[in-house]
């Protein structure tokens, strides 16, 4: 673990939490382009499978160890203060919210493509089956931006 200078000086009592210096990130990146090489060779047969599984036995590896990380930081070293705890459950509350959002408007512009018995036409605004795309993109983009900005 790489954690430096954790004696907080006077001028530093925050209740926010200021994030250490840390190689995972850097690790996690180069093992997941090393699993999109491998995942890309094997589909070739470049390279045979274990390699495959060998790279993405490292990125869990590497995920495992940043988590400890985490946990470590926000139990014993109490860096999640309540507004910091307050500040995650806000932004997982969030996220799940734009993901419905995507998820219904996506598979509702989707559905009336596959069948033609699917009828919302009250719901449309117009006839063209390829215009309600574009006004359901517009309202996930206007509501996600909305959300980003609230947060």
């Amino acid at each position: 673990m790489i954690l430096k200078n954790n004696i907080k000086k006077d001028s530093e009592h925050h209740p926010f939490h200021l994030v250490t210096v840390s190689p995972w990130p850097l690790f996690s990146s180069i093992f997941a382009f090393q699993f999109l090489i491998g995942f890309v060779s094997y589909l070739n047969n470049y390279i045979s499978y274990l390699s495959f599984f060998l790279y993405f036995f490292f990125i869990s590896l590497i995920a495992a160890i940043w988590f400890n990380n985490i946990v470590w930081e926000a139990t014993l070293c109490g860096y999640h203060t309540k507004k910091v705890q307050k500040g995650l459950k806000l932004g997982m509350v969030l996220f799940i919210a734009s993901e419905i959002m995507l998820f219904f408007f996506f598979f509702l512009s989707i559905f009336p493509l596959f069948s033609s018995t699917f009828n919302l036409n009250w719901l449309y605004l117009t006839t063209n089956r390829y215009w309600y795309n574009f006004i359901y993109t517009f309202t996930i983009i206007k509501y996600n931006y909305f959300i980003i900005i609230w947060s």
